[in-house]
């Protein structure tokens, strides 16, 4: 994921590449983690925190604005 506005490259592993595209198909965190439970056979409460700190990692780099 490529930061235009600070000229930051971030890798993303496979999983936040799908968090990523769910996420701008208007997806929420609640609808991800769901997706991610479908899709990877995980525990849901496993999936919620880690869409949980993958968003709130997003935050902290300001690539995601806090009301998204």
């Amino acid at each position: 994921m490529l930061d235009l506005r600070k000229g930051k490259l971030f890798r993303l592993n496979t999983t936040g590449a799908v968090i990523l595209e769910l996420l701008a198909r208007g997806g929420t965190e609640e609808s991800i983690a769901a997706e991610l439970t479908r899709l990877c056979g995980v525990d849901c409460a496993l999936a919620s925190s880690d869409v949980h700190t993958f968003l709130a990692a997003l935050r902290s780099h300001g690539l995601l604005d806090e009301q998204d």
